[in-house]
């Protein structure tokens, strides 16, 4: 697992990406007792298919793609 980093970006449902020697990892949130989240340690998602980038299969693909392209680029 990868931990949190100051680099990660959240999509439209609250998961938490990052990226790691190329990787990218996915951070699921965890509530607290105040009612705040932590994300914790990440996982890899494996290779990204090409077809989420020609021809994404719904609106939060197309969202995670554009935002996994970005965390790549940095």
């Amino acid at each position: 697992m990868y931990a949190y980093n100051s680099d990660m970006r959240f999509d439209s449902v609250g998961l938490g990406y990052s990226a790691h020697a190329g990787q990218i990892f996915v951070h699921y949130p965890a509530r607290r007792p105040d009612g705040t989240h932590r994300y914790g340690g990440g996982f890899p998602i494996g290779p990204i298919p090409e077809r989420y980038r020609t021809a994404p299969p719904n609106q939060i693909t197309a969202e995670r793609v554009a935002l996994w392209d970005e965390l790549l680029a940095e």
